[in-house]
């Protein structure tokens, strides 16, 4: 395939995710600047219709937030793919963090949200491959750095959760899916416990593996 014919093939990966979640990418080529801006013109065109289903408003769209987010996604998704690449170009392809000197902030965890939602599916992938991939590491990490969207990862260590705690969008968004995926290990911060409590009510007793916890919590 000639690269004037890959314009789209960053768009056409991020559209398949928010179809069906599949993970399927053309090319190891490394994206041209138009690919990831073709791609992120279309979430952010899809965005609105997103929105209205989340718990209340969430916050604005940050579009350098999103081309980061789109850019390591598709880049993290060659590397799972494509396993000639080995693990030399890790380093090359991916960044450890977004490059920002601005305090995160909720605008920013909801923008990386839009696609870093689906790095669960892509560690499940790559794990599912090869458990010792150096590749799952770098997307751990990344999902240290952004429990909204790696709720369900298990064994993580996440600490940052302020921007999501200061908008009731994302809180409400983050206490769903650690109820919808039964991630108890999120329940170590105290202020979520909180949450999941303030969620449940008086039918916390009726979900068996959250009464649990909650009911070794009185004992202790």
């Amino acid at each position: 395939m000639k690269k004037e014919d890959y314009a789209d093939r960053v768009r056409q990966l991020i559209e398949q995710l928010f179809v069906d979640g599949r993970v399927r990418v053309q090319g190891d080529e490394r994206p041209r600047e138009v690919e990831i801006k073709n791609a992120v013109d279309w979430v952010v065109s899809v965005e609105p219709d997103l929105r209205i289903h989340l718990p209340g408003t969430p916050p604005g769209v940050d579009r350098k937030c999103l081309e980061w987010a789109v850019d390591q996604f598709y880049a993290a998704a060659q590397l799972a793919v494509f396993r000639h690449l080995g693990p030399d170009e890790i380093p090359l392809r991916l960044k450890s963090d977004i490059p920002t000197n601005v305090t995160r902030n909720s605008s920013m965890v909801y923008s990386v949200d839009l696609v870093f939602r689906f790095l669960p599916d892509l560690v499940r992938i790559v794990k599912g491959m090869n458990s010792s991939d150096p590749l799952l590491e770098r997307l751990k990490e990344w999902g240290r750095q952004w429990p909204l969207s790696s709720v369900s990862i298990p064994d993580l260590l996440v600490t940052e959760i302020e921007p999501i705690l200061a908008d009731r969008c994302l809180s409400q968004l983050y206490a769903d899916r650690i109820i919808e995926s039964g991630s108890t290990d999120r329940l170590n911060d105290p202020r979520v416990r909180e949450m999941i409590r303030g969620q449940f009510g008086a039918y916390l007793e009726m979900n068996d593996k959250f009464h649990k916890y909650f009911g070794n919590e009185r004992e202790e």
